[in-house]
């Protein structure tokens, strides 16, 4: 029940993620791009639903952005086993960038590493970043393909127990209901079953009054497609003993439920302690990072 799925929601849905969007995930690829000053990279995709809009998401994000960042190359090839090896070959073969930003599903993560290390591309000096989707469940062990040094980007949500995750999201809706018998008074007689066909709501009322609930000390606000607007998120490494290196769950709730105010001073605060984390050091060329030096850490967007 931890694996990840890519669902795309409808126009007009009523669609609540309470993991993050493709988009945020890309946002924090950049933080930590940043971080460590890796400006050139290049993006590798497969033709999986949705490598479209990461492409078009990483080419916004790097035009707008006040950092200067070189997008070398885009390279979109069919990553499906069975498919020509050579020509997956040759099209890595292309590569000049050290960091590469990935965008496929978790199968075919597993044989684009395998053509990676066919050509040269794993091992010191080259970065790979993952989404979520092509992460996999990260509490399973990674497949031996993936190379040492792997980053990915995964919900701090993963954690959770399913008893947990199915509480939070009746909560979401129980709290709506309140919010919207609050404000409309009380709620009208529903004479459906469950025997007729759904019917699309005559309006998004109810829907409006879940996009911004409060429970338990943390924020489940959503944005107008449906996803977390504060979605914390940890980024994880593959280090040497082929085990995940993440942070904790609970350091990340404690985080999405500070207050604006205090996120900035624990920001600040954070700085120092970067360097027993392993953040900020061996800034530069990505070939000088250390895979077990790569700590995982805690972001919240606002």
């Amino acid at each position: 029940m931890n694996s990840f799925k890519f669902i795309l929601p409808g126009e007009g849905s009523a669609f609540l993620q309470l993991g993050s969007s493709i988009e945020q995930q890309v946002n924090g690829m950049f933080k930590v791009m940043e971080e460590y000053n890796w400006d050139n990279f290049a993006v590798v995709t497969s033709l999986y639903p949705g490598y479209e809009a990461y492409v078009d998401y990483i080419r916004s994000f790097a035009d707008t952005s006040y950092f200067l960042w070189d997008l070398q190359d885009v390279l979109t090839f069919d990553m499906s086993e069975g498919t020509s090896d050579i020509r997956a070959r040759r099209v890595l073969q292309q590569i000049d960038a050290q960091v590469l930003l990935v965008y496929c599903s978790h199968e075919e993560a597993q044989y684009l590493f395998r053509i990676a290390a066919d050509v040269g591309l794993v091992g010191p000096g080259y970065i790979w970043m993952l989404p979520s989707i092509a992460v996999g469940n990260p509490d399973l062990p990674p497949p031996d393909s993936f190379p040492v040094g792997l980053i990915g980007i995964i919900t701090a949500r993963w954690k959770l127990s399913l008893r947990r995750r199915v509480r939070d999201g009746v909560a979401i809706v129980v709290k709506g209901v309140q919010s919207f018998r609050a404000a409309q008074g009380p709620l009208p007689e529903e004479h459906a079953d469950c025997k007729g066909p759904p019917r699309a709501p005559s309006n998004n009322t109810l829907f409006r009054h879940m996009l911004n609930v409060s429970w338990e000390h943390k924020d489940f606000s959503f944005n107008s497609d449906g996803y977390l607007i504060n979605p914390p998120m940890v980024i994880i490494t593959l280090d040497r003993e082929r085990q995940w290196d993440k942070a904790c769950a609970d350091e990340a709730e404690e985080t999405q439920s500070l207050g604006r105010e205090e996120r900035a001073l624990r920001s600040t605060s954070k700085t120092s302690d970067r360097a027993e984390t392993g953040l900020g050091q061996n800034k530069g060329r990505p070939g000088e990072q250390d895979p077990n030096g790569l700590k995982s850490f805690v972001f919240v967007f606002s």
